[in-house]
């Protein structure tokens, strides 16, 4: 039987302008970085244990329909529009909107919203990097998803850009980790925010909370009807069901 690690280096990832910013608990104390792209990521934090991040992981392909998101978007109710039903593989590798919604069609039989064409990249990006490394926890998660679950089940009704969201947002994170205010504040201090903005630093520190408080065996998986998609990638929207506040 493997001997697990007392303390888990876990990770929350979001994607933002200038590529990536990763929030990492190494079990100790809270560490950042901002990186281009998400080999150079994994590169320079191979201690990672496990890491949550906010992009489809496992996608619809000729064989193989993604069916989670109808799933994410059921429960998240009215903020439902948060959820962008990704493309399939074949859509995701084109660079031309067109040609990528008509291949979505022949390949899902639906359209391809423009939101999701838009992140397009980054879901290529990602792919390609985990069909290498499918020994790597590299999760699939939902930063609204998980705030509504970090407050109570109760889903969060203020816009995660305006100053009422960051708000609402940061004081949930504060009742678990008063910590994360005092990073958030020098997050924003040593970034550009027309390269990381405010809420891609508190969707990425929410992914770390959730997966440092999820420890070893506390990480809930809203799934998927396949456990995996036709390259063997695992499919699983990561999050924590806190029973009381769990201070760090």
């Amino acid at each position: 039987m493997p001997i697990l690690k007392s303390r888990l280096v876990t990770a929350g990832i979001d994607g933002c302008k200038s590529g990536w910013i990763m929030v990492k608990h190494t079990g100790v104390d809270y560490q950042f970085g901002v990186y281009p792209d998400i080999r150079q990521l994994f590169a320079e934090n191979p201690d990672i244990d496990r890491s949550l991040i906010d992009i489809p992981v496992g996608l619809s392909s000729q064989s193989f329909n993604r069916t989670i998101d109808a799933s994410l978007k059921k429960t998240l109710g009215v903020r439902h529009s948060t959820v962008f039903v990704p493309p399939s593989r074949e859509a995701a590798y084109l660079t031309d909107y067109e040609a990528a919604k008509a291949k979505n069609i022949t390949v899902t039989g639906k359209s391809l919203s423009i939101q999701a064409f838009h992140i397009s990249r980054k879901i290529k990006e990602v792919d390609e990097y985990i069909q290498k490394h499918l020994n790597l926890q590299i999760i699939e998660s939902h930063p609204e998803f998980c705030f509504k679950h970090l407050n109570g089940s109760d889903t969060l009704l203020s816009k995660k850009k305006s100053i009422q969201g960051e708000f609402e947002r940061l004081s949930i994170l504060s009742k678990y980790d008063e910590r994360l205010l005092l990073l958030y504040e020098k997050i924003r201090g040593n970034t550009l925010k027309k390269t990381v903005t405010n809420d891609d630093i508190i969707d990425a520190m929410c992914l770390c909370l959730v997966n440092q408080l999820a420890g070893h065996k506390g990480l809930q998986i809203l799934k998927d009807e396949n456990d995996t998609d036709e390259k063997g990638i695992s499919i699983g929207i990561g999050f924590y069901l806190p029973k009381y506040i769990n201070y760090i």
